[in-house]
C-alpha cells in the first residue's frame, strides 16, 4: 500500500511539474507572439514619424527603415505655411469636442431608462436599437437624408451635419446602460426620498458613479469624430470648412510619381515627407489624450461589455 501512494505522489508531482513547464512554455510563446505582433504594428507608425524628420538623402538611401541622419523640420514648416492645415486642425478640434460632449449627454438620456427594470417596453426599445447594430439604410439613404435636411452645403452649417446625426451610437448605449444597472438602487431611493427628479438623479447619482463608462464613451466618440473624413466629404462643400482627416486626405491622395530611374526633386521629396508630417499631426492628440484615460477605459469596456 504505502508503495502504491508513493507512486500516486510521484505522479501528481510529475504532473505538477509538468503543468508549470506548460505554462512558461506558453507565458514565452504568447510573449514572443505578441511582441512581434507589436513590432508589426509599431513599424508603419515608427516609419512615418522618423519620414516626416529626414530629407531628401535620407530617404533616397533608406531601405526598410527612414533613418534620419540629417534631422530636419521642414516638412513641419511647410506643412504649417499652408493655412488649410492649421484651420483643418482647429476645426477638428472644434467639431470633437462638440460631437463628444453632445454623444455623452444624448447616449446618457437613451441609456439611463433603459437601465431601469420599471420602464414600459424596455424589451422592445432594446431590441429596436440593437437592430440598428446589425441593419441599417445604408450609405446612399443616408445621404440624401442629410443632404435634404440642408447640412449639405458651403455654408458653417455642414459642419452640423458631420455631429448631430453621428452622435448616438447603439453600441454606446450598450455599454452606458450596464454601467447604470451596476449602480446600487438603494442610492436611487434615497435621492428620490431626498425630493430629487430624474433628471437630477442622473447627473448627480448615476453618471459621477459610472465615470468609466463615460470616459468609455467619450474616446469611442472623440476617435471617431476626429477620424471622420468619408461624411465630411460629401457634405462639406466649401474647403474653409474642411476638417483635418479631409485635409489630410487630400495630401494622401496627391500623386508624386517621378520618370522611371529618376529621383525624386527635393519639392517632390518634400510633398511626401509633408505627407508623413500631417500623419503625424493628427494621430499626436489622441496619442497625448490616450495615456490620461486609458485607467477608465479599460475599466469601462471590461465591465461594460460583461455586466447586465
Amino acid at each position: 500500500m504505502e508503495s502504491i501512494k508513493k507512486i500516486k505522489n510521484i505522479r501528481i508531482k510529475k504532473s505538477e511539474i509538468q503543468r508549470k513547464r506548460d505554462g512558461k512554455i506558453f507565458q514565452w510563446v504568447a510573449f514572443l507572439v505578441l511582441t512581434m505582433f507589436g513590432l508589426f504594428c509599431l513599424y508603419p507608425f515608427a516609419n512615418v514619424l522618423l519620414t516626416s524628420f529626414s530629407s531628401l538623402s535620407d530617404i533616397v538611401n533608406s531601405k526598410a527603415l527612414v533613418i534620419p541622419y540629417n534631422f530636419t523640420l521642414e516638412a513641419y514648416r511647410y506643412i504649417l505655411s499652408i493655412p488649410s492645415i492649421p484651420r483643418g486642425f482647429f476645426i477638428s478640434v472644434g467639431v470633437t469636442f462638440t460631437g463628444t460632449i453632445l454623444a455623452v449627454f444624448i447616449t446618457s438620456f437613451a441609456a439611463y431608462p433603459l437601465s431601469k427594470a420599471t420602464l414600459p417596453g424596455k424589451k422592445i426599445f432594446s431590441f429596436l436599437i440593437i437592430f440598428t447594430m446589425f441593419f441599417g439604410g445604408g450609405t446612399v439613404p443616408m445621404f440624401i437624408l442629410l443632404r435634404n435636411l440642408g447640412f449639405m452645403g458651403t455654408n458653417f452649417f455642414s459642419l452640423v451635419g458631420i455631429v448631430l446625426p453621428f452622435c448616438l451610437g447603439p453600441f454606446n448605449v450598450i455599454i452606458l446602460r450596464n454601467f447604470f444597472k451596476t449602480v446600487p438602487y438603494s442610492l436611487v431611493e434615497a435621492a428620490q426620498i431626498d425630493g430629487a427628479g430624474e433628471f437630477r438623479i442622473l447627473f448627480t447619482v448615476m453618471m459621477p458613479l459610472s465615470m468609466s463608462g463615460i470616459v468609455t464613451v467619450a474616446l469611442f466618440e472623440a476617435v471617431m469624430y476626429w477620424n471622420a473624413w468619408f461624411w465630411p466629404m460629401l457634405l462639406i462643400r466649401n474647403p474653409d470648412y474642411g476638417t483635418l482627416a479631409l485635409v489630410l486626405r487630400s495630401f494622401i491622395v496627391q500623386p508624386v510619381q517621378p520618370g522611371v530611374g529618376e529621383i525624386p526633386s527635393e519639392s517632390e521629396m518634400l510633398a511626401e515627407t509633408a505627407k508623413s508630417a500631417v500623419i503625424i499631426v493628427s494621430i499626436v492628440p489622441l496619442v497625448i489624450i490616450y495615456p490620461f484615460i486609458q485607467r477608465f477605459f479599460q475599466k469601462g469596456i471590461v465591465l461594460g461589455a460583461v455586466k447586465g
